[in-house]
C-alpha cells in the first residue's frame, strides 16, 4: 500500500481483491442466501394453487342430482268417517305450509314432489264415530291411523326419506 502524506494508506488493487475475497468469505453468502430464499418463496407463493393470490370464481352450485329423486313422487292425502260427517283437516302442502279443510268427509286432496327430504302429513278430527287418515305416496300406503269414539282425531305423518327408497 501506498501511503500518502497526511491521509493515511491508500488501498492498492492487491489489496482490494484480498479485501474483497474476505467479506464473499466471511458475509456476502448469508445476503445471497436470503436473496435466494426470497425468490423461491416469491415463486411460490405466486404459483401454488393452494396459497395463490385470490381470484374472483363464482361459488359452484349444489349438485342437484343429491338432492332430489330421480322421478317425481305422487302424495295423495285422504281421510274418511263414517256416514259422511263433517271433518276438520289441516295437511302440509307441497312447500311444507300448513293448509286447513273444513268440510264434508271423504276428503282427498294430492301433491306432486322431486324433493327427496319433503314431509307429508295430515291431522284430521270429526264429530263422527270412527275416522281414518292416510297417506300414499305412488299409490303405496305409507301411513294409516284410525281412532274411534267421541270426537276422534288422527294423524298421520310421513319424512319422505326414512320411509321411501328411491
Amino acid at each position: 500500500m501506498a501511503k500518502r502524506p497526511g491521509r493515511g494508506r491508500v488501498p492498492t488493487c492487491a489489496m482490494l481483491r484480498v479485501t474483497w475475497l474476505s467479506f464473499l468469505r466471511r458475509e456476502f453468502w448469508v445476503y445471497l442466501l436470503l436473496a435466494a430464499v426470497w425468490i423461491a418463496a416469491v415463486g411460490y407463493v405466486l404459483t401454488a394453487k393452494e396459497v395463490a393470490l385470490p381470484v374472483e370464481e363464482k361459488p359452484a352450485e349444489p349438485a342437484r342430482a343429491a338432492l332430489t329423486l330421480p322421478t317425481p313422487k305422487k302424495v295423495v292425502y285422504e281421510v274418511g268417517t263414517t256416514a259422511g260427517h263433517p271433518v276438520t283437516v289441516s295437511y302440509l302442502d307441497g312447500a311444507g305450509q300448513s293448509r286447513l279443510y273444513s268440510g264434508a268427509a271423504p276428503w282427498r286432496t294430492g301433491l306432486t314432489t322431486d324433493d327427496i327430504a319433503f314431509a307429508a302429513g295430515v291431522t284430521a278430527l270429526s264429530t263422527s264415530d270412527t275416522i281414518t287418515c292416510r297417506i300414499k305416496v305412488d299409490g303405496q300406503l305409507t301411513d294409516e291411523k284410525t281412532d274411534s269414539g267421541l270426537n276422534p282425531s288422527v294423524s298421520c305423518n310421513l319424512l319422505a326419506f326414512q320411509k321411501l327408497t328411491p
